[in-house]
């Protein structure tokens, strides 16, 4: 594991998520696993939180926030990342788990501790 990895994995604690710098994705799924209804809810809630804020702020370092190409950005990353779609009853892509571990660790990466 090197020092990015691990300073994600630190960010991720702080944000009482799954640790997910330098970890497969397949890791991911079965801690949430390991986790009691109530935690793995708040959990993933918070991870979507991140989510949101990572599409934002990597929306607003190409583009003006406001702006056409901003909000279309954005759009086309929620769509990347499955949050687009009626999630009542489909599991996520693999591409879209990526997607969303990738963007995230990015993000994390780059915030102030």
């Amino acid at each position: 594991m090197n020092s990015s990895e691990l300073i994600v994995n630190i960010q991720c604690v702080e944000h009482e998520i799954v640790p997910i710098g330098g970890m497969p994705i397949e890791h991911v799924k079965s801690a949430l696993s390991n986790l009691d209804y109530e935690a793995r809810r708040k959990c993933t809630r918070k991870f979507r939180k991140i989510l949101k804020k990572a599409i934002k702020y990597h929306a607003s370092e190409y583009y003006a926030p406001g702006s056409a190409r901003y909000k279309a950005f954005i759009d086309d990353h929620r769509r990347q990342a499955g949050l687009n779609k009626n999630r009542s009853c489909f599991a996520f892509t693999k591409e879209e788990r990526s997607f969303r571990k990738g963007i995230v660790v990015r993000y994390l990466n780059r915030i102030e501790p």
